[in-house]
């Protein structure tokens, strides 16, 4: 007669045991949000039509340009608090809607098309230095025609600034809508037309950024040209631009965010991925949350339970030392306009409210605890009728 030790029995039911508390320890905690509501007690004045925002990454603060005021806001994130700075040298016409860029290489802000009227734009190109808190007019020669809302990035390889497309003026029709590109080189202050023989349809408002691993230039969506003088028509596709070799490519991708304009990007250098936040299309306006993967040419949209009211031309930088994207302000409604100045940080990490949970594997463990029991007091029992 074979039997079975008290102490088999015991050991058996502690792995059964530990067994159960491991999987179950499976299930992902999702009580973290993504985007969290900043509430500083001090920010910047609500904007219109607006300013523009950068993330200093040698500070180590963003920085937003209120061409109302000729205040330069600096935000910190550690404190999470905004200061106001009076900059007298911000250029009177204001700064929006316009292009700016921080360039890393320099540690400098590099605008360009500042207003000169209502409705109307330039083709000045100014820097910011925030540490002396000095404007200059770089007075280039050879610059682009004037335009206002034209995508520009920084390209950190080529240590050169990109232009590209963007409209003549805003609220005075017909508008003339450019199909070209530039490159800016700060150090020798030259402007460069490289603009290739085949390119995107023309477009204003639309997002761009700079992927330094693909080494290229990805912008997505804006506000396409009807050729017929109007504002035009919000898009959806994704384009690429090589400076290395000057070609444009359009990306055949994977789950398409709805068409859009009137909304900024940023890059995560630390996930290698590019995200977007809110715009819209014929005054449908989005709250969604999107990512882009270039390698694998796919978007993805996060299923966020908190995150900021839909809204559009909102401004949104990425902290290249914390790894988080900061979003300020924007326009909730067109009629009546309704603008708001809140302050969001939106922290990718896989644990938190905007990514799908995983399995929950603590029904299992139960069934899995009570399937061994069983069979344990059943081969108990035979033995004992042996």
């Amino acid at each position: 007669m074979i039997t079975i030790k008290k102490t088999t029995v015991f050991l058996s039911l502690f792995f059964c045991l530990i067994l159960s508390q491991t999987i179950s320890f499976a299930t992902t905690d999702t009580q973290s949000y993504c985007w969290e509501n900043m509430k500083p007690v001090i920010r910047p004045p609500v904007q219109d039509p607006g300013g523009d925002l950068v993330f200093d990454s040698e500070s180590g603060v963003a920085l937003f340009f209120d061409d109302n005021l000729k205040n330069v806001w600096v935000y910190s994130f550690e404190e999470n608090n905004w200061t106001s700075t009076y900059s007298p040298e911000m250029p009177d016409g204001g700064i929006s809607p316009t292009s700016a860029a921080y360039d890393s290489t320099n540690d400098i802000t590099i605008f360009f098309g500042l207003n000169t009227g209502p409705g109307y734009a330039a083709n000045e190109t100014w820097s910011y230095d925030y540490n002396s808190n000095h404007w200059v007019n770089l007075t280039t020669t050879g610059a682009p025609p004037k335009r206002v809302a034209g995508a520009f990035v920084y390209d950190s390889n080529a240590e050169k600034f990109i232009l590209i497309s963007g409209i003549n003026r805003l609220f005075i029709e017909p508008y003339e809508y450019f199909q070209d590109v530039w490159t800016y080189d700060y150090l020798t202050n030259v402007w460069t037309n490289v603009t290739p023989s085949i390119n995107p349809p023309s477009r204003w408002e639309s997002g761009s950024v700079y992927d330094p691993v693909a080494d290229k230039t990805i912008i997505f969506g804006g506000m396409r040209d009807l050729n017929d003088g109007s504002w035009g028509l919000a898009a959806n596709d994704t384009w690429i631009f090589d400076l290395t070799t000057t070609t444009w490519t359009q990306l055949e991708t994977v789950n398409t965010p709805p068409r859009r304009s009137h909304f900024n990007m940023i890059y995560n250098d630390e996930k290698d991925i590019t995200m977007l936040f809110g715009g819209g299309q014929e005054n449908n306006w989005f709250s969604d949350t999107w990512i882009f993967e270039y390698e694998s040419k796919t978007w993805t949209e996060l299923n966020c339970t908190n995150h900021p009211l839909r809204r559009w031309d909102s401004f949104l930088t990425y902290n290249t030392i914390t790894h988080e994207a900061l979003l300020y302000g924007g326009k909730i409604d067109n009629s009546p306009l309704t603008l708001i100045s809140d302050t969001w940080i939106f922290t990718y990490d896989e644990t938190c409210d905007c990514f799908p949970e995983k399995t929950d594997y603590s029904f299992l463990s139960v069934t899995v605890v009570i399937l061994l029991l069983g069979n344990l007091i059943l081969i108990v029992r035979r033995r004992k009728k042996i």
